[in-house]
């Protein structure tokens, strides 16, 4: 066990210098020219910057947490200063997730919103705003329009499975079992959590689950 927690507390602190040095190359480097590769182009700052900031929150210590919300508080600095600098230029896609996810992890969804709401005017076809959009619904407990635009992201990538798991979950959370099982039909076979969502629904619904495990012993990845 000793071992064990020498090697956690080894892979927390590589994870955590690698997520530094990543903090500082962005910054070192905020265009998308990429030093190391010439004539390749790096993702936008705001992405690049996203990323990092989710690094230190997925560690889910306090001092990662107020690293991540110093990478978030840049992020959201250098996004002003760049609508300051010229509030016609346009921002990707990406950009607008990332400056939205931001807002959202930084409790002002009324920005986050109103961003988000922009962007899928932009382009109404665009599923990861919607997932966007969605996950926002979710955190400030809006859940019928959470699932309205989970739906709508699902319905227009029906093959993207974090859609269908986010609306399958809300859909037991609001005690609609039939749908979800449905939701979840064209994803069981080839992934583990919605496999495992399901029993959950067939339980809740009372149902023999004997078919499906003796199905899921015979999965290659039952083992994994």
């Amino acid at each position: 066990m000793l071992i064990q927690a020498a090697h956690g507390t080894e892979q927390l602190q590589l994870a955590r210098e690698t997520l530094n040095k990543a903090w500082q190359t962005a910054l070192a480097h905020p265009d998308q020219t990429d030093p190391n590769r010439p004539g390749q182009t790096l993702a936008p700052l705001s992405v690049r910057l996203m990323a990092v900031a989710e690094g230190f929150r997925s560690l889910r210590d306090p001092n990662d947490t107020d690293k991540a919300n110093k990478v978030l508080d840049a992020l959201l600095s250098g996004d002003a200063q760049a609508r300051a600098d010229d509030p016609n230029k346009p921002r990707s896609s990406a950009e607008a997730l990332a400056v939205a996810k931001a807002l959202r992890y930084k409790q002002r969804p009324a920005e986050a919103e109103k961003l988000l709401r922009h962007e899928i005017a932009k382009s109404p076809d665009d599923p990861k705003t919607c997932f966007a959009l969605a996950n926002l619904y979710k955190a400030t407990n809006r859940d019928l329009q959470a699932e309205e635009m989970c739906r709508k992201a699902m319905n227009l990538d029906a093959q993207e499975p974090s859609y269908r798991l986010m609306l399958a979950r809300m859909l037991v959370g609001l005690g609609d079992l039939d749908d979800a099982k449905e939701i979840l039909k064209p994803i069981v076979e080839s992934n583990i959590q919605a496999w495992l969502l399901q029993m959950r629904v067939i339980i809740l619904r009372k149902e023999s689950i004997d078919t499906e495990i003796q199905a899921f012993l015979r999965r290659p990845d039952a083992g994994k």
